[in-house]
């Protein structure tokens, strides 16, 4: 019989609740892993699907990673030819990021389709009513950690 885990009370209890739900997502990520491609790449090519035209320094932010990571990982992924680079029409200097067909391709291959049926799967035990609620809860920390982070900034 399935028994739900005790309520976490706590902050600390609720941190350690959601390291563990993070670790079993890295894990499942993990097992995309190839000598082509790795976990956080597919994560990088996955977010520029879905924001296409989007700045390094908001995918920086979204995935949380610090901008020098951020730029190491766009020059691999430029040099690969998975992902193309626009200078915007108000600011020559600034870029958006656009997946290439290339990265596209890779994206189909190593772990979107897997990964989403995967995560499917896992999220099947949920009520719409608790995603709904688990979305707007991730959102609110999200929002709170990016506060923290911008004021390490200053």
């Amino acid at each position: 019989m399935n028994t739900l885990p005790p309520t976490p009370s706590q902050p600390s209890q609720v941190l350690s609740s959601l390291r563990e739900t993070m670790l079993g997502l890295k894990h499942l990520f993990a097992q995309t892993e190839s000598q082509e491609v790795t976990p956080l790449q597919v994560q990088v090519l996955a977010s520029l699907r879905m924001h296409p035209g989007i700045s390094p320094t908001q995918l920086s932010e979204r995935l949380f990673l610090s901008s020098s990571s951020m730029a190491q990982l766009l020059q691999r992924l430029t040099g690969s030819g998975w992902i193309r680079r626009e200078s915007t029409a108000t600011d020559l200097r600034a870029t958006t990021l656009f997946l290439t067909d290339e990265g596209i391709a890779v994206l189909a291959r190593y772990g979107e389709l897997q990964d989403r049926q995967h995560i499917k799967a896992v999220f099947a035990e949920l009520s719409s009513k608790e995603i709904d609620q688990l979305t707007h809860l991730l959102d609110k920390l999200n929002v709170a950690l990016r506060k923290d982070i911008t004021n390490d900034k200053e």
